[in-house]
């Protein structure tokens, strides 16, 4: 049976994702039936693009923005990191370090919404969360479980982040409102409720009327996962130490 495939959505660069987006939507429209079925969400998915586009180009304009968004990715990485550490140390050995990470735990639970938060209020919560964990119950815990380089990583991040945001508000460059992070978060429900509406009416009746929408848009998907797939192997191969 034909199926619309998963596209990793968060995983896509502003090009990838308006490409994307933009593709689908045109397709939506050339497909009556699947236009039908989409008419629910539509009309709020192109607004919601339309303002995607507006925020890509202001923050492409934007000389402080590209060192913002790869900061984002690593406190996103560090943060994951320091997670499975917690995680890690509930199941060890040890009792002190069981103990330590159910109380950083409790912690991070109190946070364990932020990664659906818009980017100015991730900053806020991150800067919360290192601050807490400078205090000595939570330092100290974090020492016993080993993950001090990855705390301080994260309040490195959060410092750095905060200045490049200073700085480019000081470009004094028009720009909307909204950025693309938040712009995004907007999108992609939409998006994902069109695909399993899709989905589902192909599971329910047939895919009768489906077939050539839904390989089109898994062949626009498969290739931009073929592109990320190029992207990671570059990156690996550029962080390879070159033989002397």
């Amino acid at each position: 049976m034909v199926r619309i495939i998963s596209a990793p959505l968060t995983r896509y660069r502003s090009s990838q994702h308006l490409f994307l987006m933009n593709d689908f939507i045109r397709l939506v429209f050339e497909n009556p039936s699947v236009s039908q079925l989409a008419q629910p969400y539509l009309q709020d998915l192109q607004k919601a693009v339309d303002v995607e586009i507006v925020a890509e180009e202001a923050e492409r304009g934007s000389m402080f923005t590209e060192k913002i968004n790869e900061l984002f990715v690593l406190r996103e990485k560090y943060y994951g990191a320091f997670h499975n550490l917690v995680d890690n140390g509930l199941n060890h050995f040890d009792q002190n370090v069981v103990d330590a990470a159910k109380l950083l735990e409790r912690l991070l639970n109190k946070y364990s919404d932020i990664q659906h938060k818009t980017r100015a209020e991730k900053m806020t919560d991150f800067t919360n969360l290192s601050n807490e964990l400078q205090k000595p119950e939570y330092a100290n815990a974090v020492s016993i479980i080993g993950a001090r380089d990855w705390t301080n990583k994260i309040q490195e991040i959060n410092v750095a982040c905060t200045a490049h945001a200073d700085s480019r508000e000081k470009e004094g460059v028009a720009r909307p409102k909204v950025n693309v992070h938040d712009a995004r978060m907007v999108v992609d429900p939409l998006y994902n409720a069109i695909v399993d509406r899709i989905n589902a009416t192909i599971t329910l009746n047939s895919e009768a009327g489906y077939t050539d929408f839904v390989d089109r848009l898994n062949s626009k998907i498969e290739g931009l996962k073929n592109t990320l797939a190029q992207q990671k192997g570059a990156k690996k191969a550029s962080d390879t130490p070159t033989a002397k």
